[in-house]
């Protein structure tokens, strides 16, 4: 049964099937980051916890915390959740806190059981791959067709790219629907398959079936195309320095072992060739100077960056409260005809862990990924480690990783991962 939780947790981790247990409108506007709901993974992670602790006994859950207490990355994760407790005391809307704390537990769960969990690290990357392939097919279609269909029990609303609030590209031709899948921005579902894709190139490489070996190619020739689709360009970024890692990672193997690897990254270049020709006016314009001014990308990052330093710098050791960053910034910039979905976190992780959560919490945080990094260099878990720095350019470009569920079970899953004995 632990087990069978543990896949579906895994599987369900992407789908945005939430249960809306609080909804904050400013002047009747959804206030996204104040918003509060549980979603279909988390409720059996919850349900994979509680039979844990009962299947266990007592006994058995006091070993696990001695277990726990002996090893420096729970103990780092845990102090970082507590801390994050401890700064709905000073938050100015303490509920946001109080909600953000549990969502940084719910983090540590996954820690826990990814790391110390009687499950397979190669099975839960293959429901992962799988639940991502789901994603992959939706985002490339909803590019084909410009549209996205609600689908109430996915969690995904009904989108157009004529609505305002929509994530598009526009060129002379128009506005563009970029791939979503079923999540909530194109550069969470870009993320996600970028360490769905690293998932796939581990499966392929280790599989000695030549069936499933062909089924994961597929699944990276999938990816690919997606990962264009999405017109990320931290992802984008992201892939290309996890493939030129792992092309060198190769090159210290033995020579029979290198040709799976690079076959694999044919087909994925080829595959992302193929369809950047195929929407090569939505493609090469994302690098241009005057889209990006026109998008207004980098000056609305720069904003966010600007009220992240003059916020540290008005609470440098303690921070403003976990999840309080929009708190902050709307109370000290609300102008007339301002409207709540202006204010977003800080799209640099780190700054935002500093701005909320105080140099404490940043440097809890930082001490836990660089144990992480040594741990994955000292274990010989490269290959997975990879994995964790697909999504690096999003930590420094972007919030979702830490401002979202998604974003910090994601994070606390490849950790745990990583920082696994067994693999």
């Amino acid at each position: 049964m632990e087990r069978f939780l543990w896949y579906a947790f895994v599987f369900f981790l992407p789908f945005s099937t939430v249960w809306i247990l609080r909804e904050v409108f400013v002047e009747g506007e959804k206030w996204q980051y104040a918003s509060f709901g549980i979603y279909a993974a988390e409720v059996v992670l919850l349900a994979l916890a509680v039979f844990s602790v009962a299947s266990n006994r007592w006994k058995g859950v006091f070993r696990r915390g001695v277990s726990i207490i002996r090893s420096p990355f729970p103990v780092l994760f845990l102090l970082f959740v507590l801390w994050a407790f401890l700064s709905v005391l000073w938050a100015d809307d303490p509920l946001i806190a109080l909600q953000t704390s549990l969502v940084f537990f719910l983090g540590f769960l996954t820690f826990l059981f990814a790391r110390s969990g009687k499950f397979s690290t190669r099975k839960t990357m293959m429901v992962f791959v799988a639940a991502l392939a789901v994603h992959a097919a939706i985002g490339i279609g909803q590019f084909a067709m410009q549209y996205s269909p609600e689908v109430t029990f996915l969690g995904m609303p009904e989108r157009v790219p004529q609505e305002p609030g929509v994530s598009v590209l526009k060129n002379d031709s128009g506005r563009w629907l970029r791939a979503y899948g079923g999540m909530a921005h194109p550069n969470v579902f870009a993320g996600a398959v970028s360490v769905a894709m690293v998932f796939a190139l581990i499966l392929f490489v280790t599989e000695k079936r030549r069936v499933y070996r062909s089924v994961f190619l597929i699944a990276g020739a999938l990816f690919a195309f997606a990962l264009v689709l999405s017109f990320s360009r931290a992802a984008w970024l992201g892939m290309v320095l996890v493939l030129g890692f792992l092309v060198f990672l190769s090159w210290q193997k033995p020579r029979e072992w290198r040709k799976r690897p690079f076959l694999f990254f044919g087909v994925v270049f080829l595959a992302s060739a193929v369809c950047a020709l195929l929407v090569q006016e939505n493609v090469f314009p994302r690098f241009s100077q005057e889209t990006i001014a026109v998008e207004g990308s980098i000056s609305d990052r720069s904003t966010y960056l600007e009220q992240a330093r003059r916020m540290i710098a008005e609470h440098t050791l303690l921070g403003v409260g976990a999840g309080n960053f929009t708190v902050e910034t709307s109370r000290a910039h609300w102008k007339e005809n301002s409207y709540i979905a202006l204010f977003q976190p800080a799209h640099n992780a780190p700054l935002l862990l500093w701005a909320e959560l105080g140099l404490i919490g940043l440097l809890l945080a930082g001490m836990l990924f660089v144990a992480l990094v040594r741990r994955g260099i000292s274990s010989r878990q490269l290959f997975l480690l990879a994995a964790l720095f697909a999504i690096l350019p999003a930590a420094l470009l972007d919030h979702w990783l830490v401002a979202s569920h998604f974003g910090i079970l994601l994070v606390s899953l490849l950790a745990g991962m990583v920082s696994r004995k067994d693999v």
